[in-house]
């Protein structure tokens, strides 16, 4: 049975400087924790907190905004940047070694769905929901 939850945002930073935000990942990964009945994959879900932040320090320095909502069957991790625009192509890159392109990669192992949004002002809004843990076989 699949649990549904409409108690919209659960947990929010917002910061000018996003490689604070980094240092929020405790926060958000203790909401994660303490939202009954979900079983999110805690290990995916610090994975792709940390890949997308890390994403907007390295190409979209200054403001972030990084929320956690509980919406219908899913919990989505949304960040929000005022970064240059960007094309959503999730792969490997060619070289093996560069670390160029890999967060995007990773990120769409690790949440069941992704969506990127280009704002009207400007910058990007990425939206990840959150993979649940598999049952345990008892």
């Amino acid at each position: 049975m699949i649990t549904m939850c409409n108690l919209g945002e659960i947990w929010r930073y917002e910061t000018e400087d996003a490689s604070s935000a980094l240092r929020a990942k405790n926060g958000f990964l203790a909401t994660v924790r303490q939202h009954a009945g979900w079983n999110i994959d805690e290990n995916a879900a610090a994975i792709v907190f940390t890949e997308l932040v890390t994403n907007v320090v390295c190409h979209a320095p200054g403001p972030v905004r990084v929320t956690l909502e509980c919406v219908g069957q899913g919990i989505l991790l949304t960040v929000a940047d005022n970064g240059p625009g960007f094309e959503f192509a999730p792969k490997l890159p060619a070289d093996g070694c560069s670390e160029n392109g890999r967060g995007l990669f990773i990120v769409s192992r690790y949440a069941t769905d992704i969506g990127v949004s280009r704002s009207a002002a400007g910058g990007n809004k990425i939206v990840a929901k959150l993979r649940r843990q598999a049952a345990s076989a008892l």
